[in-house]
């Protein structure tokens, strides 16, 4: 187990920083408790773009089409 000169604590697994303050901890590294967690972020975001690409392409074709067809009534909005 790790420890912290500045904080006096324990720290588990393998990392050479105290997560509290940033000083070096000493100590036996042991291996990792936590599981390594997937990050899908780079896939949602590219998702989401596409989503509000395509929601504001919707947009502008409602609002022309409101224009085109029937100018005096604005339905577009409820759209």
């Amino acid at each position: 187990m790790r420890i912290c000169d500045a904080c006096h604590v324990h720290v588990r697994g393998s990392i050479d920083r105290c997560p509290l303050c940033g000083a070096k901890l000493r100590g036996e590294k042991e291996e990792n408790v936590f599981p390594r967690l997937q990050m899908y972020d780079h896939m949602y975001r590219k998702i989401m773009r596409i989503f509000l690409f395509l929601s504001v392409i919707a947009v502008m074709v409602c609002l022309a089409a409101n224009r085109v067809f029937v100018p005096d009534l604005f339905w577009s909005m409820f759209v």
